[in-house]
């Protein structure tokens, strides 16, 4: 870089190189006036010791898990945590957590809680339906033949078995 100066490639590389190297240490300047490098990091515990409404949708998830260990037949709880769950994308940690509510449930079936195991199923199967799915959708209906969710997932099971005015027609 040092033999031709004259060359405007190399003062465009001093440069790159003089800002490169600038940068990170500016960065730990203003970490060490503006940071707290000498705080330890904060519990878990600590941190989800706050009015549950300030938590992210995700600490809501570890503050209900840790009301259920200590409360483990709250149907409600188990709802809540797998509705939450399949907000969040995590299909199949919902699918245990119906499986909890079905077991509290002692055989008592809802066609709300079919149709979301259904969901939860579905939506781990990239939306298709498959025989287990199906037959969650029929035992919802067999419940309540009027069940709106039911009712749309009996549409897309007959959309994807290619028969699209019994599909409409629901």
């Amino acid at each position: 870089l040092l033999k031709n100066k004259t060359d405007d490639t190399s003062i465009g590389s001093i440069s790159f190189i003089a800002i490169a190297s600038f940068m990170p240490g500016l960065a730990l300047l203003l970490y060490l006036l503006l940071g707290s490098p000498g705080y330890s990091d904060m519990p878990l515990a600590d941190r989800l010791d706050v009015p549950p409404e300030t938590l992210p949708l995700e600490g809501l998830v570890v503050h209900l898990e840790q009301r259920l260990k200590n409360t483990p037949n709250d149907t409600e709880g188990w709802l809540m945590l797998a509705r939450t769950r399949m907000a969040l994308g995590e299909a199949d940690r919902a699918e245990d957590a119906l499986k909890t509510v079905f077991s509290l449930q002692q055989g008592e079936q809802s066609p709300d809680i079919l149709v979301m195991l259904a969901e939860s199923r579905l939506q781990q199967q990239d939306g298709l339906v498959d025989e287990s799915v199906e037959q969650l959708i029929t035992r919802a209906l067999d419940i309540n033949p009027q069940h709106p969710r039911g009712l749309y997932l009996r549409g897309l099971s007959h959309l994807q078995q290619g028969d699209k005015t019994a599909a409409l027609n629901l």
